[in-house]
């Protein structure tokens, strides 16, 4: 491979990974919209804070929180990859603009 093609190989790759987090990032912004509106309530409120440090102390075993957290971060996680699968599906739909791909969106359909 000669420098510039090595170069356009190396661009291309770059360029499909930032698209593709970008649809990540995109079609996931309903859950992470959730997670850190709650989290920026947690942090900003005293309220908030008060509950957690005394929820978290010695007396009460500290299990409430970690269990509420895990419980928040698996339905983030959960509807995060309901979203992407329902993406993907409506991408798969969707043909391509190009004539030349029409094949393949039949192989990848089929």
């Amino acid at each position: 491979m000669s420098t510039p093609s090595w170069t356009m190989v190396k661009v291309k790759q770059v360029w499909w990974a930032v698209t593709d987090v970008g649809r990540l990032i995109w079609f996931c912004r309903a859950p992470f919209v959730a997670i850190a509106a709650g989290g920026l309530a947690i942090v900003n409120t005293d309220q908030a804070r008060d509950i957690v440090i005394a929820t978290a102390s010695s007396q009460e075993f500290g299990l409430p929180i970690p269990i509420a957290v895990l419980l928040w971060a698996t339905m983030g996680w959960y509807w995060s990859r309901i979203t992407l699968e329902f993406a993907r599906g409506a991408l798969l739909r969707t043909p391509p603009a190009s004539t030349a791909g029409g094949d393949l969106y039949a192989a990848i359909a089929s």
